[in-house]
């Protein structure tokens, strides 16, 4: 059993339920449990999402501004009435706007990898919430209801995701 569940199990109150009762609340806070660790699935999930849109974002932005240093460096060879000082200035305000973009990608990866983590994690704990429901649910006769309830939980879940 969870931490959780165990201290609020030990309490004298609780120890002289009979063991139904003390399943019966275990089953609650579990339910809790899975619940807020399936919303923080889902923040973690939107936070994964807007860090990928930003990336696709600058990883375009890496590629215009890229374009327009190439195409600006191929003018300056064909074009012998090119302001060299202009130009120069130029490049090196594309060069330095594209180390700054391309260490914002590197950086995003990086919080990717974390979100990523932090996904597998939760996942793991909502999966091993659910395992210890069921078990009890099982040793209680409640498998249905406990079931039922988890599946709400999940409902509720993918229709504020909509």
């Amino acid at each position: 059993m969870s931490n959780i569940v165990m201290t609020a199990l030990s309490t004298d109150r609780v120890k002289c339920l009979p063991f139904v009762i003390q399943d019966k609340i275990a089953i609650e806070i579990w339910l809790n449990q899975f619940e807020d660790a399936r919303k923080q699935l889902c923040r973690v999930k939107e936070e994964h999402s807007q860090v990928m849109a930003r990336r696709v974002a600058l990883a375009r932005r890496i590629q215009l501004v890229s374009e327009h240093a190439h195409n600006l460096v191929e003018e300056m060879q064909t074009d012998p009435d090119f302001n060299v000082d202009e130009r120069t200035s130029l490049l090196t305000k594309l060069n330095t706007s594209l180390m700054v973009m391309n260490a914002q990608y590197d950086g995003d990866f990086h919080v990717m990898g974390h979100f990523m983590m932090e996904r597998g994690r939760l996942n793991q704990q909502a999966i091993n919430l659910r395992q210890e429901l069921i078990v009890i649910a099982t040793r209680l006769g409640e498998l249905d209801s406990v079931k039922e309830k988890i599946e709400k939980i999940l409902l509720r879940e993918f229709s504020e995701g909509l």
